[in-house]
């Protein structure tokens, strides 16, 4: 029995190399397109940190506002 199993995958070799080299390619486009993600988020990051780091930094203003036609009680 075992035997004739090793000559079915021997007869079938070219196949299963073939397979095999496909799911590698897959992989490798997969860890490809992680690596894209992860770099795009990084950088959308630290874009959005210094957003936020300028919007902390601004500088600050009170202004009173008054309706049209009134006076200010102050």
């Amino acid at each position: 029995m075992e035997l004739a199993a090793a000559r079915g995958f021997e007869a079938r070799i070219d196949t299963f190399e073939q397979i095999d080299r496909m799911a590698m390619a897959a992989e490798a486009r997969r860890n490809s397109a992680l690596r894209e993600l992860e770099r795009h988020r990084a950088s959308l990051a630290q874009a959005l940190r210094q957003a936020s780091d300028d919007v902390i930094e601004a500088e600050y203003q009170d202004t009173k506002q008054t309706r049209p036609g009134r006076k200010s009680a102050a």
